[in-house]
């Protein structure tokens, strides 16, 4: 009875210390370095322990926590069931630079040099690259000479497609009749009237 008693007074306890997530920091590893490691420093990452429901108190945990380094909290994974009893759930973070990007898009560990040098070593590479790129592309085309339109000039009528055929030069006025120019069937009226005027 007073073990079960004794067990209960020290849930209640471990209750009423229920502050919401915390930064887990290993013990093992505080006795080994004999002090508080930073671990953001010493690995880039961290693990946040939090109790059912607060995984978004854990992950605003995380951004002030890589706010203090200037860097943006990304939550690797969860695990369930791996932290404290109170906390049991654990999410593990990685405090980045979001500018710090491979070409893949992955993120690298800013407080690892290895990473930062090989990141910046292939930035150094895609800007000469780039270089290269406009040095080897073509000038551009010089802008044409205004035309006579753009300097407010009467247009020029357009030459129609096809030129209106010459009009037919009029014609002679008609011979009046005559002795002379009568066909031959008046031939012979004309003589004989001819003739009677002369009897």
């Amino acid at each position: 009875m007073r073990r079960r008693t004794a067990i209960l007074v020290a849930l209640a306890a471990l209750a009423g210390c229920d502050s919401g997530p915390f930064v887990y920091m290993d013990p093992q590893l505080t006795l080994t370095l004999n002090k508080t490691p930073d671990l953001i420093r010493r690995t880039g990452s961290f693990i946040v322990c939090f109790g059912d429901g607060e995984l978004k108190a854990a992950d605003a945990l995380a951004s002030e926590t890589c706010a203090g380094y200037k860097l943006r909290a990304i939550r690797h994974m969860v695990q369930r069931y791996q932290c404290s009893f109170t906390k049991p759930h654990q999410a593990i973070y990685m405090c980045v630079d979001p500018a710090m990007r491979m070409a893949n898009g992955a993120y690298i560990n800013p407080m690892n040099h290895q990473q930062v040098k090989a990141w910046q070593l292939q930035q150094q590479r895609i800007r000469q690259a780039e270089l290269r790129h406009a040095d080897a592309a073509p000038p551009a085309a010089a802008p044409a000479a205004p035309g006579a339109a753009e300097l407010g000039a009467p247009p020029v009528p357009a030459i129609p497609a096809t030129v209106p055929a010459a009009k037919p030069p009029p014609a002679p006025p008609a011979a009046t009749p005559s002795a002379d120019n009568l066909p031959e069937s008046g031939w012979g009226r004309a003589w004989d009237a001819a003739d009677g005027e002369g009897r």
